[in-house]
């Protein structure tokens, strides 16, 4: 009865605002993922992760490439357009040690884009992950 009373004296909630506690409530039971579920998520993360892992104390950058719906709404970006972004950022890195090792971790619908960020980074020494 505290939780709702509403009155202002240190209670959580006001009484005409008991909905939220709900709202709130059901969306964490709901949203709470079981053990098949994880096993699922990790089984499909395996699958479709590739890459090896970003290197601790590296430079790692991320570059979402639109080539899907976009292409409806305005002209779409080749990847050479964030491989030379990235190449400023890694210039402009305050610590020239971490810039020793760098990855870019490349998230698109586009296999194509997929292909040419490996040959970049395969000639830039840079880990892509994708």
């Amino acid at each position: 009865e505290r939780l709702l009373s509403g009155s202002g004296n240190g209670n959580l909630l006001r009484r005409d605002r008991w909905w939220q506690w709900w709202r709130a409530q059901s969306a964490t039971y709901i949203l709470q993922p079981n053990a098949r579920t994880l096993s699922e998520i990790q089984r499909r993360a395996k699958e479709h992760l590739s890459g090896p892992p970003p290197v601790p104390g590296s430079q790692c950058a991320a570059a979402h490439v639109r080539h899907g719906d976009k292409a409806l709404e305005s002209q779409v970006r080749p990847f050479a357009d964030f491989a030379e972004a990235v190449e400023s950022l890694v210039g402009a890195a305050e610590n020239k040690d971490a810039a020793q090792h760098q990855s870019l971790f490349v998230s698109t619908e586009d296999p194509e884009v997929i292909q040419a960020a490996r040959a970049w980074g395969a000639s830039k020494g840079v880990d892509i992950l994708y």
